[in-house]
């Protein structure tokens, strides 16, 4: 259907992109990508892949925000460095699927640290 009206703007956002990544990759950009976040995208990405690092770690080490970490990595790389995103990439689905398994063993060490606590706090007050 040739001239079909697609709608307003929102509808036009949510029609299916081609060729669609993993992590979702921004493909038109308004203004050039400048040298110095292609050089700290190239930084995080190779940070990544060296330390099996995730964005978080990442963004700590660097002084930077979460999000503008994964914004360089997710923005830039693909369009810059294609062959080191195809490297983070994987380091970052593997960190994700870690994730949960992480998470769990943190919460499991709080309560075996309070559990601890209460039992010392129990005997000094029994003596």
């Amino acid at each position: 259907m040739a001239g079909k009206n697609i709608g307003t703007k929102a509808e036009k956002a949510r029609l299916p992109h081609e060729n669609e990544n993993r992590i979702s990759v921004k493909t038109i950009r308004r203004k050039p990508i400048s040298q110095e976040r292609i050089d700290r995208a190239r930084i995080f990405g190779t940070y990544i892949i060296e330390h099996n690092a995730t964005i978080r770690t990442v963004a700590e080490y660097f002084d930077f925000s979460k999000s503008t970490v994964h914004k360089d990595i997710v923005e830039v790389l693909p369009l810059a460095l294609p062959d080191l995103f195809a490297k983070v990439q994987k380091v970052i689905e593997c960190n994700k699927g870690e994730s949960g398994l992480r998470g769990g063993y943190a919460t499991k060490q709080k309560y075996d640290k309070i559990r601890d606590e209460n039992y010392m706090r129990a005997l000094r007050t029994s003596v």
